[in-house]
């Protein structure tokens, strides 16, 4: 992907976690950030891991009572990241 063309997907992106890699270098990535409203609110992360925490606090910090359209979004991070998606509470079927 060329630089006008990465601009161009940032722009029509709501919320998202960005990589960029250099094809020809090391597996490191370039730069790895969090977009919101078509903006690079942050750049630098280093890993996509902690890019998901911000991304979370973020969310949490633009909407401290958290929307009810977003009620199931934290739920399903659980479930997969912790691999307990088979305990009872859990609302989504994903084992």
């Amino acid at each position: 992907m060329d630089e006008e063309s990465t601009k161009a997907a940032i722009e029509d992106t709501a919320v998202g976690i960005y990589i960029i890699k250099d094809q020809a270098a090391s597996e490191e990535p370039e730069d790895t950030g969090i977009v919101l409203e078509g903006v690079k609110v942050l750049q630098d992360l280093g890993n996509v891991a902690f890019a998901v925490a911000m991304l979370f606090s973020l969310m949490y910090t633009m909407h401290p009572s958290y929307p009810t359209e977003l009620h199931c979004f934290s739920e399903l991070f659980y479930c997969v990241f912790q691999t307990v998606c088979c305990v009872s509470h859990c609302m989504f079927d994903l084992c």
